[in-house]
């Protein structure tokens, strides 16, 4: 083996007089080009140089580093999402997987602000940026205060290798107004499937022996949740106190009515607008977080049930069971209604600027459902729920569910709505998707 090591080792710089420059070694080489002809001498040379690759120290060439990939980009369009304008587009450093940062200057050429071109780009933009890897360079930036269509700005690409100019990207010699509008060919997330399954055996949020070990820690003296439990069985007997008519439900194409009136018990002021939208007289008291209430008050039973001693003067289980059902109930035979009787349809409520349903459903809904589905699960838990009455649940929930799975795949599917990787975790996008299905980690 090291005979045959030795067989390849680089031919001399010199054999017979003859030069060869560019390497130097000793072997079995030398020997037999001494008995061979200059041109079989030259073939023979060249193999051992490709076989070896040996180098007189110092005669190596050195290469010349690749120039750097020149800055590129393009605006292509201006939306309006209420009063923000947002100007979207791409840019990057060709060659160059890390993402750049993009300079907006206003007319004056004083400098705004600076965003990083890290959204998710499409194939063309890649191919352009000559990157086949990482794929993140697109941008969208909020115009600042006083900004619009009618402004031009310039935004300037920023190098990440030196060796070539910043470069302000295509379009920004433009006015805004005439940029062709925001219609970029984003990849769409997986649309969601799938349909409701029914609560068919109680117990999925809260299982019985849950239920009696809190009842057993309610019991203990001096406990926190003795102190808590009593804190609750107070808000429960306000609740039967309030003086509302939960019979009030709403069937409108609002969704911000459905927000306070179903999903969400504080008002923010919003009690004008709501009564307004229910139609009820000035003195009464609108519906607030009716789905909150009712998994209030369902909770409060179940834990009565489960043999947790009341305080002195408390409401019985009984009680908060007849309120819970007749919010739920209400809600499943007359809320979320077309006028046909039949439960309402995404293209029923009214859209946004980018033809998405208003107040983002994902949000208006997934804040309430989780209640809604968590009292009739207790309900049930207490046999408090007949089957007609568990019939009519389930098709309200489903179609609960269906809203939210549509409305997640307008969001996200939508022609023209750029999103970053996590944007899927924000406040509407989670109250709708962990709703219907559950994605990896981000």
């Amino acid at each position: 083996m090291d005979e045959a090591r030795k067989a390849r080792s680089c031919p001399p710089d010199v054999v017979n007089g003859v030069v060869w420059p560019g390497v130097k070694g000793v072997g079995t080489e030398c020997l037999l080009l001494m008995r061979l002809n200059n041109t079989a001498r030259l073939c023979l040379w060249l193999a051992a140089v490709a076989a070896c690759v040996c180098a007189v120290p110092g005669s190596a060439q050195k290469s010349a580093p690749a120039p750097a990939g020149r800055v590129i980009g393009r605006l292509d369009g201006i939306s309006q999402d209420g009063d923000h304008f947002l100007l979207a587009g791409w840019a990057c450093q060709q060659g160059q997987t890390k993402s750049i940062v993009v300079q907006l200057f206003g007319e004056n050429g004083a400098p705004l602000l600076a965003e990083t071109a890290n959204l998710f780009s499409e194939s063309s933009v890649n191919q352009a940026c000559l990157d086949h890897a990482s794929g993140r360079h697109r941008f969208l930036i909020a115009l600042p205060y006083g900004y619009s269509p009618n402004s031009q700005v310039i935004v300037r690409g920023l190098r990440i290798v030196d060796g070539v100019p910043n470069e302000a990207i295509a379009g920004s010699d433009l006015k805004l107004e005439k940029l062709t509008g925001l219609n970029v060919p984003y990849p769409a997330l997986p649309l969601l499937a799938g349909a409701y399954r029914g609560l068919a055996e109680p117990g999925v949020f809260t299982s019985a022996n849950e239920l009696k070990d809190l009842a057993s820690r309610v019991n203990r003296a001096d406990s926190y949740s003795r102190r808590r439990f009593a804190l609750l069985a107070a808000q429960i007997q306000r609740d039967l106190d309030s003086g509302i008519d939960w019979d009030v439900t709403y069937s409108g194409a609002n969704g911000g009515v459905y927000q306070y009136a179903f999903s969400y018990e504080p008002q923010d002021h919003q009690e004008a607008e709501t009564r307004a939208a229910l139609r009820i007289p000035p003195d009464a008291k609108a519906p607030a977080g009716a789905a909150v209430v009712a998994s209030r008050l369902a909770l409060y039973a179940a834990i009565v049930k489960a043999g947790a001693a009341l305080p002195a003067v408390t409401p019985s289980a009984d009680e908060a069971i007849k309120l819970a059902k007749r919010i739920l109930l209400a809600w499943a035979d007359h809320g979320f209604r077309e006028a046909n009787g039949s439960f309402l349809a995404l293209a029923s409520f009214t859209r946004d600027g980018h033809n998405r349903p208003e107040a983002g459903l994902n949000l208006t809904l997934g804040r309430g459902v989780v209640y809604s589905v968590q009292a009739q699960d207790l309900l049930q838990s207490m046999w408090a729920l007949n089957a007609s009455e568990v019939r009519d649940l389930n098709d309200f929930h489903g179609a609960l569910f269906d809203l939210i799975r549509q409305s997640a795949n307008v969001f996200f599917a939508g022609v023209g709505f750029p999103y970053s990787q996590c944007s899927r975790y924000t406040n509407i996008a989670t109250n709708g998707w962990s709703r219907c299905w559950r994605p990896p980690a981000c």
